[in-house]
């Protein structure tokens, strides 16, 4: 009987890949990026095809794979990439106190070589910000020869690398930026810089989490073996925490190690889908490019040049571009006053947030369409950082904001839900949050959909705050660092505002470094003052140019206030003294937050 050879093996393993982790692993987990004081912080992930069968609990994500396997009936299904990965990380962090990390899903789903850059102030780093992907033939070949696989062992029964946690900000800036020299090295066929990212991955395992290579279940010496090979070949790294494999880096052949093949194409069986070249993808939707090939790319494209540059012309324009007619869309809804429209969660109100807010303000009338707690429960797959409440307060004190509705949990969120008294006339979003079901949302509707990009959100004016108007009413003056901004800070701003103009003098770095230390501030003063004067409460936001308690005095002695207050933190023998002494009423308010929400702290927030 001649044997069967028309039977490929994935009908034995299943048509899903598998996924290896390389330089920059850990990042994706929310208690290491949220120290990462330098976000994002990336890792790389490479999809791969199933040619055998991997050991279990060895890095390769099997406990991901098999779960896939009863979810999707033992391939990929077409769809939203984004949303596959969603729903397979709700499907097996369930329940789970430590859950996996979304880059396990996405190695599954994802094709190709890509890099994930998690920051913990996007969707509280549960998934990346951003995605890119290179799925370039030659570049995949290059990594395939130069991946050497060495079976090691299975992480042992009982094994917890979590034991020990050395959370140092320093060692994860080490391991984030790990991964982007990794992802920068493979699209440069670069060797020697590939392996040097890895062993620098590895020594951040081992400085943040040494019970990755070090603990008493483990009966072999892993750090001995790495060392082994990172001393004869350009690097080495495992798999994952206890061991599994090894992965070594060497143009030439490594004796007992074998290689596996790149996933290209969308899907292995029944999947459509590819692409040539370097896409960025949206953590909350596919690439709005997805499927389309970057015309003129018949190499590798190189690293934040063609391929961005291809997409920016595509998607993305700033506010002005609406005054120079590149109107995507009418109006629509019988031609009534159009709003604005921006929707999301909000969880984290930050710079960038702000500014986008602004950004999208200058289409016209801004309405803000706020997840409430279980709508971003169900999108993110993770707990709000900070109730509807906290965040409904948040937004609406934000000046560039006109109304803010609170949507349930019902909605989809890749189309704008109908609110009463709500006239979509446009929907504007993030680059990073551009997706092609919200732009065919859009074209059905007859809606304007605008794209912000991300390097619009980098600049800051010179003064967010309106130029002060003559006034009859008193000039309050508060003074402070504001540096984790929160609800606690607008509430304050609240109270003082009702005793006259707000005037506010934020601390500028050099003073904050000295009176709070090293790690202070956590925002450079421009950040600080124009989130500051983005708030509807201040009238005037400025950065001090003296020191120590009253590094404000210069401003002060200019803008000649008739009251300085402050709140109990910030009652200081120097400023009563001073203000007795140039007539100035001080007073004090009880720090309380508003009512019905929780005390804040920028410490708390901070971790430190």
């Amino acid at each position: 009987m001649r044997p069967d050879r028309s039977r490929d093996i994935s009908d034995v393993l299943g048509y899903l890949p598998y996924r290896l982790a390389l330089a920059g692993g850990w990042i994706d987990q929310p208690f290491v990026s949220r120290r990462d004081p330098s976000p994002p912080g990336s890792m790389v992930v490479v999809s791969v095809e199933p040619q055998f069968w991997f050991m279990e609990r060895a890095g390769i994500c099997i406990g991901t794979r098999n779960i896939a396997m009863k979810l999707w009936n033992g391939s990929l299904p077409e769809g939203n990439p984004a949303k596959l990965v969603q729903d397979l990380y709700a499907a097996e962090n369930e329940g789970k106190a430590e859950p996996s990390g979304s880059q396990d899903m996405i190695g599954l789903v994802y094709p190709g070589i890509s890099r994930l850059d998690y920051d913990f102030r996007h969707e509280g780093g549960i998934f990346p910000r951003h995605i890119e992907s290179c799925n370039d033939p030659q570049t995949a070949a290059w990594l395939e020869s130069v991946i050497h696989i060495l079976p090691v062992s299975q992480r042992p029964e009982g094994y917890n690398p979590l034991e020990t946690k050395n959370l140092d900000p320093g060692w994860i800036r080490r391991l984030g930026q790990s991964g982007t020299a990794c992802y920068d090295a493979i699209v440069a066929r670069d060797i020697a810089a590939l392996g040097a990212s890895m062993n620098e991955c590895m020594l951040c395992w081992e400085a943040i989490l040494p019970g990755t290579v070090r603990h008493g279940t483990i009966r072999i010496d892993l750090l001995a073996l790495l060392k082994h090979y990172q001393s004869r070949y350009p690097g080495a790294m495992y798999s994952g925490c206890g061991g599994g494999y090894l992965y070594v880096v060497s143009d030439e052949p490594v004796p007992g190690a074998f290689h596996t093949k790149v996933r290209l194409s969308r899907g292995l069986k029944g999947c459509a889908g590819s692409g040539t070249g370097i896409l960025p993808v949206s953590p909350t939707g596919v690439s709005p490019v997805e499927g389309d090939r970057l015309q003129g790319q018949d190499g590798p494209a190189t690293h934040g040049q063609d391929a961005h540059a291809t997409v920016g012309r595509l998607l993305t324009h700033s506010p002005r571009d609406a005054q120079r007619g590149t109107d995507q869309g009418r109006t629509g809804m019988n031609d009534r006053p159009a709003h604005v429209i921006v929707y999301g969660g909000f969880d984290d109100l930050r710079f960038p947030e702000v500014r986008f807010l602004e950004e999208a303000s200058q289409y016209g009338p801004l309405h803000v369409l706020l997840w409430n707690d279980a709508l971003l429960r169900s999108v993110t797959r993770r707990n709000p950082e900070f109730p509807e409440e906290e965040r409904l307060y948040v937004v609406q004190a934000i000046r560039y904001v006109d109304r803010v509705h609170l949507i349930e949990d019902s909605a989809d969120p890749y189309e704008l839900p109908p609110v009463p008294g709500v006239c979509p006339g446009a929907w504007v979003v993030r680059e990073q949050e551009a997706d092609l079901a919200k732009r065919a949302f859009c074209e059905e509707h007859r809606l304007k959909y605008r794209i912000v990009p991300d390097h619009a959100l980098a600049a800051i004016s010179e003064d967010t705050s309106p130029a002060p108007q003559p006034s009859s009413r008193k000039k309050v003056l508060v003074t402070g660092c504001f540096d984790w901004f929160h609800s606690g800070h607008v509430r304050f701003f609240e109270e003082v505002s009702e005793l006259g103009d707000l005037y506010v003098v934020v601390g500028h770095d050099a003073n904050i470094r000295l009176l709070k230390g090293e790690g202070h501030p956590m925002f450079p003063q421009e950040q600080r003052r124009y989130m500051v004067g983005s708030v509807r409460y201040v009238t005037q936001a400025l950065i001090s140019s003296g020191h120590g308690w009253l590094d404000a005095e210069p401003e002060i002695e200019r803008l000649r206030p008739d009251i300085y207050a402050v709140n109990e933190d910030g009652d200081k023998p120097e400023k009563r003294r001073y203000c007795e002494s140039h007539a100035i009423e001080y007073v004090v308010l009880k720090r309380l937050p508003k009512p019905g929400l929780p005390r804040r702290q920028s410490t708390t927030l901070r971790g430190f």
